[in-house]
């Protein structure tokens, strides 16, 4: 059953400042009128004097330590948040004594301003001794506070990844389960195909091939270059049978570079935008030119075509024509903290680089 919010809970829940909620602040008040009415009962008990004659001073007292609690607070739960938690309880070695100065000092000041006595001599110890301990126990129970707060967040991440987790092995069965279906249907369409049909017979293993290909580096991080420019490779000759004349290539890569690792996926992606976006509106069409080399530990990967080109400087609004550059670019910045170069070349059409480190 879904219930919603009462207009009473909704009050309550609206944050103030700093995300601090309305039953946060209300909370605070209690626990300070808590020990403030303890530290009443054991004054009139003690001295046997009328009760309200403490209620003046005892206010003063609990309100002067309201500035430097907030203060405290501020630096160690806002300005400090990011700090380990160790470092901001050792922090209170330097704080707590500068808290009790500071609060004394209101207190006698406020108790000056309205003609009210405080302890002195011998009983001053106790205007530093009380404080000290409230400090302790208030920035403790804030402490084990903050930390519940943060555990709460832990396990509600541990909870949407572990949701996320299953999302994405549901989906990679359906995956899984659809291309399987796929391929024995191309199979069988393969099968049945007369001998004088071989050409369509090759662009169908290769139509299987680029299907089978996103399924076996599935769970992979890194492929060896050479399974990324087969898939490559199958998937512009399959365009070409498309396209025809209009449709030139050419794939040049180093036996180094073919051996080193990049993540699966990342150079077709490159090829389509250059032949989407390139080639395909021309009617003389075009080629498209894929280079791959080493430089030291560092593989350069280009894809350069010489279609219409873009009509402004490269940037970010290239990224947003389509979902293949746009995951292209997120994977190496995830990765390897690069960015895929943009340029025109002086002929005209276009040039993307990528440059993935090798470890």
């Amino acid at each position: 059953m879904i219930t919603s919010a009462t207009p009473s809970s909704l009050f309550w829940q609206k944050q103030v400042h700093w995300g601090i909620q309305r039953w946060q602040l209300a909370a605070v008040g209690a626990f300070y009128l808590f020990f403030a009415t303890i530290y009443l009962v054991t004054l009139e008990l003690n001295t046997q004097t009328y009760f309200p004659a403490f209620v003046l001073q005892v206010t003063i007292n609990y309100l002067s330590r309201l500035p430097p609690s907030l203060l405290v607070w501020w630096l160690l739960f806002v300005r400090l948040a990011s700090w380990h938690a160790g470092y901001r309880i050792a922090l209170h070695l330097v704080l707590c004594p500068l808290w009790v100065a500071i609060q004394v000092s209101l207190y006698h000041w406020g108790c000056d301003l309205v003609g009210e006595g405080y302890m002195t001599g011998n009983g001053l110890v106790w205007d530093l001794y009380i404080p000290a301990l409230f400090y302790i126990i208030q920035f403790a129970v804030y402490h084990v506070y903050d930390y519940y707060l943060k555990l709460q967040k832990e396990k509600e991440r541990a909870h949407q990844l572990e949701k996320l987790a299953l999302e994405s092995e549901l989906t990679a069965l359906k995956a899984q389960l659809n291309p399987h279906f796929l391929f024995n249907t191309l199979n069988s369409i393969n099968a049945s195909l007369p001998p004088e049909l071989e050409s369509v017979r090759e662009q169908i293993a290769r139509l299987a091939d680029m299907f089978r290909y996103p399924l076996s580096v599935f769970e992979r991080t890194l492929v060896p270059l050479s399974e990324e420019i087969a898939f490559v490779e199958n998937y512009l000759l399959l365009e070409k049978e498309r396209f025809g004349t209009r449709l030139q290539f050419d794939i040049q890569s180093s036996p180094a570079a073919l051996r080193s690792m990049l993540p699966p996926l990342v150079i077709q992606p490159l090829v389509e935008n250059s032949i989407k976006h390139g080639l395909s509106s021309l009617i003389e069409g075009g080629r498209v030119d894929i280079r791959c080399y080493m430089e030291g530990q560092i593989l350069h990967v280009s894809v350069e075509d010489n279609g219409k080109g873009i009509d402004q400087p490269a940037g970010n609004w290239l990224f947003e024509k389509g979902l293949g550059l746009k995951n292209t670019q997120l994977r190496l910045e995830k990765m390897f903290g690069q960015q895929l170069e943009i340029s025109t070349p002086v002929n005209g059409g276009l040039l993307i680089q990528m440059q993935i480190p090798q470890t």
